[in-house]
């Protein structure tokens, strides 16, 4: 009876623990894009995984002067994450991107672009929900929604399907400009 209680009691540790490094990775990613200047979260969505994050950074001069100050984090989110890509350090770290978590090799569900400035999509319609005006935009079955937000833009795409319609896509930013 003692192993049973026993295996119990680690079995419980082994998921709290996995738990806790999920969400200590998450916050060590927050902590390391508010030194790009984009000052909020990234967020978490119901049923979808983290594959990759990078950052934009602005164009460099001659003299390697960044040519502005527009950063943009990009999250990849996934359905399943497979294994690490492993990449050289001169891959990790170009002249204008800078990768803070994967790759994994995964089938990317969407695509969130934070920028610590505010965007437009040209010929894009307006839709309102919940008071907050979002610009979208759909060519055959791929989505963009953009939303300016606290002197941020939040730039979800994706591929409309059964599961993700359209109607989805739009909730997602809702939770997200709602989290924020």
């Amino acid at each position: 009876m003692v192993k049973y209680f026993g295996l119990i009691f680690m079995m419980m540790m082994l998921v709290l623990s996995g738990c806790n490094t999920k969400s200590e990775s998450l916050n060590n990613l927050n902590h390391e894009i508010i030194k790009y200047g984009i000052n909020t979260s990234i967020p978490q969505i119901d049923d979808l995984i983290i594959s990759y994050v990078h950052v934009v950074l602005p164009p460099k001069d001659m003299g390697k002067n960044n040519l502005g100050d527009v950063n943009t984090v990009v999250v990849s989110y996934t359905e399943e994450k497979g294994k690490l890509i492993k990449l050289r350090s001169d891959q990790k770290e170009k002249n204008d991107i800078i990768i803070l978590y994967g790759p994994f090799e995964a089938n990317s569900i969407l695509n969130l672009s934070i920028s610590n400035t505010e965007n437009s999509i040209d010929g894009a319609s307006i839709k309102t929900t919940h008071g907050k005006e979002m610009y979208y935009k759909k060519n055959n079955n791929n989505l963009i929604l953009l939303a300016n937000h606290k002197k941020m833009s939040f730039i979800i795409e994706g591929q409309i399907t059964d599961k993700y319609t359209e109607e989805r896509y739009v909730s997602i930013m809702d939770d997200i400009l709602s989290s924020n």
